[in-house]
């Protein structure tokens, strides 16, 4: 059962947690995310300007997103180089489709939201294991 481009976007819409893999000093780290989007321009998530995985992903692009929807036991890895995205009407959008993030930004300012797209990527479809 394999899936094309368009098919893997659309699982990744219908299924935006992942698992976010980046490496420092060698040295992998792993954690939940959320994206903001997947489509023909990339798959944009965000992180805070504060938190390790901004540094992680400034010091080295280099990401791995897992994807997986239990009901259907499909796993979906993703992995390519980022480039942050500096468009203040992007931060904004972020900010209103998720308004938790409003106490952070009043805080710490706006630009503390850094969105992140995978423009270039290549996948592979797995069950569990």
């Amino acid at each position: 059962m394999g899936m094309n481009r368009t098919e893997i976007l659309s699982f990744i819409n219908k299924n935006p947690i992942c698992s976010v893999a980046t490496s420092n000093n060698n040295i992998p780290s792993v954690r939940i995310m959320r994206i903001i989007r997947a489509d023909e321009s990339g798959i944009l998530f965000n992180t805070k300007r504060f938190k390790d995985s901004y540094r992680e992903l400034t010091e080295n692009p280099c990401v791995e997103l897992c994807f997986y929807n239990p009901a259907e036991d499909i796993q979906i890895r993703v992995w390519g180089e980022v480039v942050p995205v500096e468009e203040l009407t992007i931060r904004e959008k972020i900010v209103e489709e998720f308004p938790k993030l409003n106490r952070i930004v009043e805080e710490h300012g706006i630009d503390v939201i850094v969105p992140f797209l995978l423009k270039k990527w290549e996948f592979k479809m797995c069950g569990r294991h």
